[in-house]
């Protein structure tokens, strides 16, 4: 039996390349949220982990269970640890785990190789197969609302300057190795701001979609938000539809890139306003808005500087579309570079407030009614912005949206 052999110590990575480190007597994690988990046998199918495990069949990928685990913070497992305490000595090609029998509150180190043949082994460790989750719950990014920014390692943002973003910029981010650029247009709406456009290009294909859920492809295809029928060949992505809320006006279009990479946007027709979603991990080296799903990673400005070290107008600012980047509208609207992005309201925005006010005298939402209506969404975070958003923009169906809904 032939071994890449590196030693490590023990603890679980978790989804969008966060660590949960399990001390002593701790329950073990669940493994959906997982990136690397093993079998508690190594006959045991990955399958058995759940949905999105797949056997890792090459060195590469072993190694680079191997280095995730290696970049984590240790906490010692307990004797109630994940581990197996029988020995097995049936496997064959994959990616090995070896740990000692756990004795006590300290485990011994622990090692994950890759096997090259099939033979069977001996001796006094315990063998397990490691396994790789292509689809991760909690490596999830959320864009929308007032407009709100949730990045890759859950850091929240709020900015509501009116301006064309780079949301993200993404290297060889499908299955086929087609780098992957978000752009996302701000709205300023007297009271609130919002996203009213997004625009991005997979390979050589630019997608934009509109607020009416109308897609432009390419420059010229248009596709109606009315049209069911999304069927298109020789794109590197997938593509599906689904109508979403309780009156049907919220399209949601799913791209799949492969590799369980998938960017969900949906168009609110009711209110103008889209919503940007993207699952699984995305490679270290992606950049913009929502940060770096990098292990412990901040977010950090494209001039470099670390959000914790600057405001969050000048961190938005910095990834403002320059005339040097990719231009993904087919239409420019708003501030444009070298013009900076624009946080008062419009010419003529006064008077057209005054008369929104009159409108909108029965509709001022108290803080009472917001929490009443948003009190069913299960996230903290996601019912405080609901409650926020429906207060600014005098709307209590704002829960409707998937974006606060969905966690």
């Amino acid at each position: 039996m032939k071994f890449v052999k590196k030693s490590l110590t023990t603890f679980i990575l978790s989804a969008g390349a966060r660590f949960l480190s399990v001390s002593a007597f701790s329950p073990i994690p669940d493994p959906a949220t997982l990136l690397y988990f093993y079998t508690s046998d190594y006959d045991t199918a990955c399958s058995t982990l759940g949905q999105g495990y797949t056997d890792i069949i090459n060195p590469q990928e072993c190694e680079a269970a191997r280095d995730y685990y290696n970049d984590g913070d240790f906490q010692p497992f307990g004797p109630a640890g994940p581990f197996r305490t029988e020995f097995s000595t049936d496997y064959g090609r994959g990616c090995v785990g070896l740990a000692p029998i756990i004795t006590g509150a300290f485990p011994m180190p622990l090692e994950i190789v890759y096997n090259t043949d099939s033979t069977g082994g001996t001796g006094t460790r315990d063998f397990f197969k490691v396994c790789k989750n292509e689809a991760p719950l909690g490596g999830s990014t959320n864009s929308g609302g007032d407009p709100h920014f949730i990045g890759f390692h859950e850091q929240l943002i709020t900015y509501q300057g009116e301006c064309t973003l780079i949301l993200l910029d993404s290297p060889a981010a499908t299955s086929t190795g087609e780098d992957v650029t978000i752009h996302v247009r701000t709205t300023r709406k007297l009271d609130f701001s919002y996203i009213s456009g997004v625009a991005m290009k997979i390979g050589e294909d630019i997608v934009e979609i509109k607020p009416n859920a109308d897609i432009i492809l390419n420059g010229s295809n248009i596709i109606s938000g009315a049209e069911n029928n999304l069927t298109m060949s020789g794109l590197p992505f997938a593509m599906t539809k689904e109508e979403k809320g309780t009156k049907r006006l919220i399209v949601s279009y799913s791209f799949d890139l492969g590799n369980g990479r998938v960017i969900n946007i949906q168009a609110n027709k009711k209110r103008s306003m889209m919503f940007v979603r993207t699952t699984g991990i995305f490679p270290d080296e992606t950049t913009g808005m929502l940060g770096s799903p990098k292990i412990n990673s901040e977010m950090v400005s494209r001039d470099g500087k670390k959000l914790s070290e600057i405001d969050v107008n000048a961190y938005g600012e910095s990834w403002q579309v320059k005339d040097t980047d990719v231009q993904l509208f087919q239409e420019a609207l708003g501030p444009q570079y070298p013009q900076k992005c624009m946080y008062e309201d419009a010419p003529g925005a006064t008077a057209q407030l005054r008369g929104r006010r009159k409108l909108l005298a029965k509709k001022t939402v108290t803080v009472e009614e917001a929490r009443a209506a948003c009190g069913s969404i299960s996230s903290a975070t996601k019912r405080e912005l609901c409650v926020q958003d429906s207060i600014s923009m005098g709307d209590l169906e704002i829960m409707d949206d998937p974006f606060y809904a969905e966690n």
